[in-house]
C-alpha cells in the first residue's frame, strides 16, 4: 500500500492552529426575541394575500381607476408585512407594559386583518373598497374601514406610549424605536 492512499484513509488531527471542523460550523446560541405571535401570524397572512395579488395582477385584466384592481390588496399587504412585524419586534423590547403592550397588538392585528378582508371583498367584487358611497354596502364597508382605521391608530399609539417610556439598553435603537414609533400614521399605505 502507498503511502498516499494509506493517508487519506486516516485523516490525520487537526493541527492546534486550526479550528475543529466539528465546530466550526456550529451555530451560536442567541436568544431570540418573544415576538407578538398574533402580529406575526398576519404577517405569514398578508404574505400569502401579497403573493396571491401578485398572481391576481398577472392574471385578473380587470382594472379599478386605471390600475389592475389587485393593487391596493398588494400594497396594503406588502405594507402589512413589514409593520407588523416591526411591531412585533418592537414589542418584544418592552421590559414593563408587555400585558398592555400584547392586548394593543392584538387590537392592532385585529383591525388591520378586517381592514384587509374589507379591500379583498370589494376587490372581488369588483368595485372600489376606499371613498365609496355608491350603494348602501358599500358605504357600510367604507364606514368600517374607517373604524378599524380609529382602532389600529389607538392600539399603535398606546404602543408608542408603552416604548417611549421603556428603558431600552441601547440609546441609539432606544430613540429609533422611539421616533419610528411614535408617529404610526406613516407606516400605512395611502388609500389610493
Amino acid at each position: 500500500m502507498s503511502a498516499l492512499s494509506s493517508a487519506s484513509s486516516h485523516p490525520s488531527p487537526p493541527s492546534p492552529s486550526s479550528p475543529d471542523p466539528r465546530t466550526a460550523l456550529a451555530p451560536v446560541s442567541v436568544p431570540l426575541p418573544r415576538l407578538h405571535r398574533p402580529l406575526v401570524w398576519f404577517a405569514a397572512s398578508m404574505g400569502v394575500l401579497a403573493l396571491v395579488s401578485a398572481v391576481g395582477i398577472a392574471v385578473d385584466d380587470r382594472m379599478l381607476v386605471g390600475v389592475p384592481i389587485w393593487t391596493k390588496p398588494f400594497k396594503f399587504s406588502v405594507s402589512f408585512v413589514a409593520y407588523s412585524l416591526s411591531l412585533a419586534w418592537m414589542l418584544s423590547l418592552l421590559p414593563r407594559g408587555r400585558r398592555a403592550g400584547w392586548w394593543a397588538g392584538t387590537v392592532v392585528t385585529a383591525a388591520s386583518a378586517l381592514e384587509m378582508v374589507l379591500i379583498t371583498l370589494q376587490v372581488i367584487r369588483g368595485t372600489q373598497s376606499h371613498f365609496n358611497q355608491a350603494t348602501p354596502f358599500d358605504a357600510a364597508v367604507f364606514q368600517t374601514m374607517g373604524g378599524t382605521v380609529v382602532a389600529l391608530w389607538l392600539g399603535a399609539l398606546v404602543i408608542a406610549v408603552l416604548l417611549l417610556r421603556a428603558r431600552i439598553l441601547d440609546r441609539a435603537m432606544a430613540w429609533a424605536v422611539r421616533l419610528s414609533s411614535s408617529s404610526p400614521w406613516r407606516a400605512r399605505p395611502s388609500a389610493s
